[in-house]
């Protein structure tokens, strides 16, 4: 997750019609269509002649438009608990609208912009222990707004879309855009929460490549995992998110963050982690929020707990998750024995030696065996 917009940025037709068009709107897309994508390109673009307020609920994803827009004429809160709605802006961008209450809604309505964006996904909707949250048709009713709805998903693979509609049926994930990867979603059973941890922590630690997430149901077991994969794990940053504490990693192309379901909503990361057999929620929002935050990989873990017992060989031809990584171990090694020989060739050049010429050769040697090993992953 690489978290800045600002440079060029491959759009869909329908993308472009909301970036070009006029204000007044409300796009509804299922998650990975590009809505906070287009929230935060809005802002950017509106705030070179405008005063612009983005209102987000949840705090991880607040926190991570702020790194990422940066800007003195964006504001970026939450007008439950922040006094900026009291502010004068001329544009108002509102991601995730489905968080909030119709009240709030109705009491942002009474002040004057210039233009209001909304962005919304009724299906993930996940606050449901709070207050009634509103619907996008609640706020087509209202304000009279028309509806644009993003059809193509431009985070998840096809393996990983094919996936969650076989566990997720219920649920929309559009048209994914991305064919090129052959990784398919991975469904690992543990007899014990040691050995299931101890999987997690060698997957991190040095065979996927990227940002990482794991995303579990409550606040003790990130917590938990925060502590053993702080402790543990030496080869990347580690951050999470629990309650008031907060030190996600937002700015580092290898990284590991621990959140909750709830959390981790608006985000996305090249690999998720969903210990613990999933979220067994009643509607599988939860289950639907926290397995479409995935570019890549998405791997699914429990420990005696699990709820989707299903094997994703079942269901595809590719390539398994595993052998993906095993393929990425390879190319770790493949590159540093490349670099190595750079460096002894460059030896070479200056003091052509005989000992350096063994090392050179002992070199291309393991370079050809390593060729010839990720040959057979492909």
């Amino acid at each position: 997750m690489i978290n800045n917009f600002s440079c060029d940025i491959s759009l869909t037709n329908e993308q472009q019609a909301i970036l070009q068009g006029p204000s007044n709107i409300i796009v509804n897309g299922a998650a990975g269509t590009g809505k906070t994508m287009l929230a935060i390109l809005l802002a950017q673009k509106l705030s070179m002649q405008n005063k612009v307020g983005v209102i987000i609920y949840t705090k991880s994803l607040r926190e991570f438009i702020r790194d990422t827009i940066d800007n003195d004429a964006v504001t970026v809160f939450n007008p439950a608990w922040d006094d900026c709605i009291e502010q004068h802006y001329d544009y108002l961008i509102i991601d995730e609208v489905q968080d909030f209450t119709l009240a709030t809604i109705k009491e942002i309505l009474k002040i004057k912009f210039k233009g209001i964006y909304f962005f919304g996904d009724d299906s993930q909707q996940i606050y449901e222990w709070q207050e009634k949250k509103v619907r996008i048709e609640d706020i087509q009713r209202e304000t009279g707004f028309k509806i644009v709805t993003l059809t193509q998903n431009m985070r998840l693979s096809t393996p990983v879309c094919l996936f969650l509609k076989s566990i997720l049926p219920k649920f929309t994930f559009g048209n994914s855009t991305i064919n090129g990867i052959e990784i398919l979603p991975d469904v690992e059973h543990f007899d014990s929460v040691a050995a299931e941890q101890d999987y997690i922590r060698r997957l991190v630690s040095d065979k996927m490549g990227g940002t990482i997430a794991v995303i579990l149901r409550r606040n003790e077991q990130v917590k938990e995992y925060y502590e053993y994969l702080k402790k543990h794990v030496k080869t990347k940053p580690v951050g999470h998110k629990i309650k008031t504490t907060n030190n996600l990693i937002f700015k580092k192309n290898d990284s590991v963050n621990i959140l909750t379901f709830h959390s981790a909503k608006g985000l996305e990361f090249d690999h998720v982690i969903i210990p613990d057999g999933g979220y067994d929620d009643e509607d599988g929002k939860c289950m639907y929020v926290g397995c479409t935050r995935a570019r890549y990989s998405l791997i699914i873990t429990d420990n005696g707990n699990g709820i989707y017992p299903i094997k994703p060989s079942e269901l595809y031809n590719g390539k398994s998750h595993k052998n993906h990584m095993h393929s990425y171990e390879i190319r770790k090694k493949l590159l540093h024995v490349e670099e190595e020989l750079g460096r002894r060739n460059a030896f070479y050049h200056y003091c052509p030696t005989e000992y350096l010429k063994l090392q050179i050769e002992h070199l291309e040697v393991k370079k050809l065996e390593l060729v010839n090993e990720l040959d057979k992953t492909k």
